[in-house]
């Protein structure tokens, strides 16, 4: 789960100041840029979160309870930093659980996911003056896909570009559906645009984010899909590197691998939501495709483009999950080509029809198999950096801070730690010349 401050610039001579802090997906991370471009666009100057403000905007996350505890903390101090600034607490959290929000000391405003691009209006309203006001849109229409500017970031390197929000499925254990409301895509005619003023601003690298981009033009007018979108974008000549974000195995088509192997300019990398590697668990999530599905993806990316990263999320301690069945997603990822692993415990989500499944895991058992599978990622993601040892990748330098060496994210999404010095918003040829357990090292390659 990618979650953290969205550090912003601070302007001259402001009127009043604005944070942010942004929990959960890269779609809450686009989703803040925008908001934060408004603020800035109406005069107000953003400052990092964790300096005393006027206004606070904090963008939650709801998909388990651990999120949602750490949007709690981050509320509470949000007040105590700025004790008498302004709170807005919006996203699925609000959506999905106002009256918990409500009860926070300090909250102000509480936005749901559609409602929080009007954060500035509600501020310039009499809303202004209630105490823990809370505007949750209860039904998202379909054609209500919605995002206000093109972002405001802190970093000139890579931007996440929205492309679609909500989902139409019903797998049982979550509850984004709820939260965000049925799949909606941006046309494509605007995603390309906002891709063109991104670029311009200086970002080499767009991420493609949304709930569930595999289903991207399902609901538009006409026969679009992911692909056709990925050939529009790369006529932006400026684009230097596009990289998706989640898929499912099922969407991984022979298409969507053949485009991204006949171009560098769409990173290999593949995040795809695998959940579990039992047949039963994935019956009982209700998830859409099947094992050998995954198996078949996978080997697919495997032949056409050897050196792609591939990534999955899945799930431990789902319930009715035995042993026997866990000792098979973890014999499954041991021997799949997949070194990225992003492990949940599963989390009882109020409202989902999981919750009500018997034969729930104790949270020591559920705890234990996933770290198991962390502790198989982390060998696995070893032994793939190491058979690039000697090699050259493509490396999109990041803003350096606090003094640390310059580092990056390559294509195949290994991290790498440059030394000894290295030009910041570009994409450069990097050899790699050391892997440790815990990081990456390369030296630029000389042209």
């Amino acid at each position: 789960m990618v979650s953290g401050k969205l550090n912003l610039v601070l302007k001259k001579n402001p009127q009043k100041t604005v944070s942010f802090y942004t929990l959960g997906c890269k779609l809450n991370q686009a989703e803040t840029a925008a908001i934060a471009s408004d603020f800035v666009t109406h005069g107000y100057a953003a400052v990092p979160f964790g300096e005393p403000v006027d206004v606070v905007f904090i963008n939650t996350c709801s998909v388990t309870e651990r999120s949602e505890q750490k949007c709690r903390q981050i509320i509470r101090k949000a007040k105590r930093i700025s004790p008498a600034g302004y709170i807005i607490v919006a996203g699925c959290y609000s959506q999905l659980k106002p009256k918990t929000v409500r009860e926070i000391p300090g909250v102000d405003l509480i936005l749901g996911t559609q409602n929080k691009y009007d954060s500035l209006k509600f501020l310039q309203t009499e809303f202004k003056n209630q105490v823990s006001t809370s505007q949750i849109s209860p039904f998202l229409r379909r054609e209500d896909f919605r995002l206000t500017g093109d972002g405001y970031w802190d970093s000139h390197t890579r931007a996440f570009l929205k492309i679609q929000d909500g989902c139409d499925y019903r797998c049982t254990y979550c509850s984004i559906p709820y939260s965000r409301g049925p799949s909606r895509s941006d046309p494509p005619q605007n995603i390309v645009r906002r891709a063109q003023a991104l670029v311009g601003q200086g970002f080499k690298e767009l991420v493609l984010t949304g709930v569930h981009i595999g289903m991207y033009g399902k609901d538009l007018d006409k026969a679009e899909n992911l692909v056709k979108l990925l050939r529009r974008l790369l006529k932006i000549e400026s684009l230097e590197r596009i990289r998706l974000s989640s898929l499912d195995p099922h969407e991984v088509t022979d298409d969507l691998i053949d485009l991204v192997a006949s171009t560098r300019r769409i990173a290999p990398h593949f995040h795809i939501a695998l959940q579990s590697g039992h047949e039963a668990v994935l019956r009982a999530m209700k998830r859409a495709y099947t094992v050998e599905r995954f198996n078949t993806a996978v080997a697919k990316i495997h032949d056409r483009i050897p050196h792609a990263g591939i990534g999955v999320d899945v799930i431990a301690g789902f319930p009715g999950e035995t042993d026997e069945m866990f000792e098979k997603t973890y014999r499954l990822l041991e021997e799949a080509p997949v070194p990225f692993f992003h492990v949940f415990s599963y989390s009882r989500r109020s409202g989902t029809p999981a919750e009500m499944l018997p034969d729930q895991i104790p949270k020591e058992q559920k705890k234990q198999r996933a770290d198991l599978l962390i502790h198989l990622g982390k060998k696995k993601r070893v032994a793939f950096e190491r058979k690039f040892l000697g090699k050259n990748l493509h490396v999109l330098v990041e803003n350096r801070r606090d003094n640390r060496e310059p580092q990056g994210v390559a294509e195949n999404y290994i991290r790498v730690h440059i030394t000894p010095s290295a030009p910041t918003n570009e994409i450069i040829p990097v050899r790699i010349i050391a892997v440790s357990e815990e990081k990456v090292f390369g030296e630029p390659v000389v042209r």
